[in-house]
């Protein structure tokens, strides 16, 4: 959604536009589900959440005090932004779109179909195996590369 908001800004003339936009493991923003105030939860109740809704948080990360502290500020951020965002409705972006998301997410996949309508150009989804946080199982960049060197001309008309 971020990257969604700040891709806005660049069509501008004055400012390139970058080859094509990646979105990972997040609905398109005008079906975004309206978000708990995760961010305003106390930590055990915050990581009690994440159990029960997401993959939880990684045993390694639980153990470390003061790195499941900087996870919980990073975890916390998105509900934060999200409480605040308010979808409007623009051009389709002149760029082509990826999706990239985890076959079990609680997101459903015609969440993810819908950034379809944020681009004039090629849509492609790329799933994969596992939940919200797929991207601890699998190895992203065998996607990730191809979709980086491919060129924006092959997949956006003139």
């Amino acid at each position: 959604m971020v990257v969604s908001v700040s891709q806005r800004q660049p069509c501008r003339p004055q400012h390139p536009l970058p080859r094509r936009l990646i979105v990972s493991a997040h609905a398109e923003p005008s079906t975004q589900r309206r978000w708990d105030p995760w961010h305003t939860l106390p930590d055990d109740k915050l990581i009690r959440v994440l159990g029960e809704s997401y993959d939880s948080i990684p045993e390694h990360v639980s153990a470390d005090p003061h790195l499941l502290a900087m996870s919980l500020k990073a975890i916390r951020a998105d509900p934060e932004l999200l409480d605040g965002h308010r979808h409007r409705v623009e051009d389709p972006l002149p760029l082509p779109v990826g999706a990239l998301y985890g076959e079990a997410d609680t997101v459903p996949l015609p969440a993810f179909e819908q950034w379809r309508h944020h681009t004039a150009c090629a849509f492609r989804t790329h799933p994969f195996p596992g939940g919200h946080f797929y991207f601890r199982h699998v190895d992203v960049f065998d996607v990730l590369g191809p979709l980086l060197h491919g060129t924006a001309a092959e997949d956006c008309p003139p």
